[in-house]
């Protein structure tokens, strides 16, 4: 996630491999706040799982508007993998930067 609450992409790799699962494979969804601080009003870029987005480009977790001064925001987002059928096994390796 970028400093605007952008998230981009997860890349997940095998060893030795290239990404196997393109963006358009992995679902998020921001879901509603845990805690608000400060004035206006938080919006959450996807409240529910029906609102989930895939990563193949930059989405908006939350949006602010409204308030002045110091503010945040607070979620439990949620991500999903569709791994496709043919893998038999496998490991997931995510980093948020």
């Amino acid at each position: 996630m970028d400093g605007d609450g952008d998230v981009h992409g997860l890349h997940h790799r095998r060893r030795r491999c290239q990404p196997v699962h393109p963006d358009s494979d992995v679902e998020y969804w921001s879901g509603p706040a845990t805690s608000t601080n400060g004035s206006g009003t938080f919006t959450p870029g996807q409240p529910t799982a029906a609102a989930a987005v895939a990563l193949s480009s930059a989405q908006t977790a939350f949006a602010h508007t409204a308030g002045g001064g110091a503010n945040s925001a607070s979620w439990d987002p949620t991500v999903i993998v569709n791994v496709p059928s043919t893998v038999a096994s496998g490991a997931i390796t995510h980093s948020v930067a």
